[in-house]
């Protein structure tokens, strides 16, 4: 039997899409702050931090790049990157600059240590640091993700079961470090809780929160236990019954409906879509095949609430497995939105955008923007560009970076009302001026790394103008 589930994007064909996000990804790794201070100030002689060591550190700081980005966005400042942040950071703890260079050199190896183990929360910092993993999490994601770290520390607050059964008395000391570990993203909560979170992240974008929820199920559920435990938990969040759903599924009162017509109902009624693979899983919980008719005595004793019940106060998920489970969802959702951003590009058939055409795609995406703010996400485009064009590479990355029109979060964004501000926000780290090509038709040869960030600049080549100017020309 076919799966209903709604099909999966297809493969992108078009030659260059793809490799817009490869090209999105090296950039974040290839400019990295952290790991250029790292080759230039680590030695031979530098040993591992523990690894408890570095994730308080981690964790410290990212208490205080929480309260850093609500200041910069309340400001409308662009917030920091977190490698340039995690540089602050170090600089602050240890007040020597020697001293923090010598822990980024302690720091940097452990943390490609635990990944390369596949340890949860080694993975995640190496990609919020945008460094060894293939696919690190961009600014706008991060900030998103501080925010659930800050939900998420809220439901630590609500008692959780830890204890395993048949589980040794622990000693003071193992208690003590449990309870440090709960203050952290080391901490648990339930998976009921965990699941709720996703569902008021994802209320309006159904696809995004599939792929979260399969991507949330715990290493140690079997997959037959997760299904069950996810029909379930729907089922109770719309205050319905096994039986009450199977009733509904059953209009006709005949006993027994067919695999697929329980499939629909699990899909219309409880919004439960199934993968094959989560098909094949469903025959095996029912004790069925999809030529078989399922009865109500079989499916009330097979969906069961009250071992849902039981099973929410044993399953429980770390703080590192939940945010897993949502940047993993929203990198399948930048690579379809990056597809339909280059769609736009390509649609003009030219090799780089002048700013009229993107003001007027920019509008289409918020007709809120003011022209001036356009007018500098103009120019930062033209230095994600890297020349005096706006390229297809920097029109996609300005569009992801600023979650211009919601492209580079979804709903996401939405929910988190200083996202949006993103769009708005003045990049103070970046010179405030920009090269635009209609302005000046004689434009000065650049190379690919013209514009320096460094203090001291040279930034005549560029020229300068008053973004008032650019009110006489009708966009």
């Amino acid at each position: 039997m076919k799966s209903t589930e709604d099909p999966e994007p297809a493969p992108i064909q078009e030659e260059g899409t793809c490799e817009i996000n490869n090209r999105i990804f090296d950039d974040l790794l290839d400019n990295n702050i952290i790991v250029e201070k790292y080759r230039s100030q680590c030695s031979k002689e530098d040993k591992m931090m523990l690894e408890s060591v570095a994730i308080k550190l981690l964790e410290d700081m990212l208490d205080r790049k929480y309260e850093s980005v609500m200041k910069e966005l309340k400001a409308k400042v662009m917030p920091t990157p977190m490698p340039e942040f995690l540089l602050k950071h170090l600089f602050v703890t240890f007040g020597l600059k020697s001293l923090a260079y010598k822990n980024l050199c302690q720091l940097i190896p452990t943390l490609e240590n635990m990944y390369r183990k596949g340890d949860k929360a080694g993975i995640f910092y190496c990609k919020l640091l945008n460094i060894v993993d293939a696919e690190p999490i961009p600014l706008s994601l991060a900030i998103a993700l501080l925010n659930v770290r800050n939900n998420f520390m809220q439901l630590l607050e609500k008692p959780v079961s830890h204890k395993k059964r048949n589980e040794k008395k622990l000693t003071r000391s193992q208690s003590k470090n449990r309870v440090s570990l709960v203050k952290t993203l080391q901490g648990m909560i339930s998976l009921s809780d965990a699941m709720n979170l996703l569902y008021a992240l994802y209320d309006n974008d159904k696809d995004t929160r599939k792929h979260a929820l399969r991507l949330l199920k715990p290493e140690k559920m079997r997959d037959v236990e997760y299904l069950h435990y996810t029909i379930c938990f729907k089922l109770s969040k719309l205050a319905m019954t096994p039986e009450s759903f199977y009733r509904s599924v059953d209009k006709d009162n005949f006993g027994s409906v067919s695999y697929k017509k329980l499939v629909l109902g699990l899909r219309y009624y409880i919004d439960c879509v199934l993968s094959n693979a989560e098909m094949d899983t469903l025959m095996r919980l029912l004790n069925t095949n999809e030529q078989s008719r399922v009865t109500l005595e079989n499916f009330v004793s097979n969906i069961r609430l009250d071992k849902f019940f039981f099973d929410s106060k044993e399953n429980n998920i770390t703080g590192y497995e939940l945010l897993s489970s949502i940047y993993e969802s929203q990198f399948i959702l930048i690579k379809k939105n990056t597809h339909e951003i280059a769609s736009m590009f390509r649609s003009y058939s030219m090799d780089s955008l002048p700013y009229d055409i993107f003001y007027k795609i920019v509008i289409q995406l918020n007709s809120k923007l003011s022209q001036e703010v356009i007018l500098k996400l103009y120019g930062e485009g033209l230095n994600l560009s890297g020349s005096g064009d706006l390229t297809i590479d920097g029109f996609c990355r300005i569009i992801l970076d600023r979650n211009i029109g919601g492209m580079g979060l979804g709903t996401l964004g939405k929910f988190y009302l200083a996202i949006p501000d993103l769009e708005i926000a003045v990049e103070d780290r970046r010179p405030d001026v920009y090269y635009l090509s209609f302005i000046d038709q004689s434009p000065p040869e650049r190379k690919k790394d013209s514009i320096n960030n460094s203090p001291g600049a040279d930034l005549s080549m560029f020229g300068t103008f008053d973004t008032r100017d650019l009110y006489k020309y009708k966009v």
